[in-house]
């Protein structure tokens, strides 16, 4: 286990990209998707925006299909 990010507002789902070059993080009070790219060892290199949500509460739970699309739970808009 590793911490790959401080300053969060309540970071809650976790998912990985199909080719594990990214940690997605939902933070749910900030309503955005950080995406922490992931050196070839794992080790987190960079966080940066991957998504801002408008509306609701924030990001929740996350998944991620075999194609690489990424789902989210946006907790208070469905």
């Amino acid at each position: 286990m590793e911490l790959v990010a401080t300053g969060l507002a309540f970071p809650k789902g976790l998912a990985l990209s199909p080719r594990g070059d990214c940690l997605y993080v939902a933070e749910t009070f900030g309503r955005t998707i950080h995406c922490v790219a992931l050196d070839t060892k794992g080790q987190g290199v960079e966080r940066r925006p991957f998504a801002r949500l408008q509306g609701g509460t924030g990001p929740a739970g996350l998944a991620v299909d075999g194609s690489g699309t990424l789902y989210a739970a946006h907790f208070g808009k469905g």
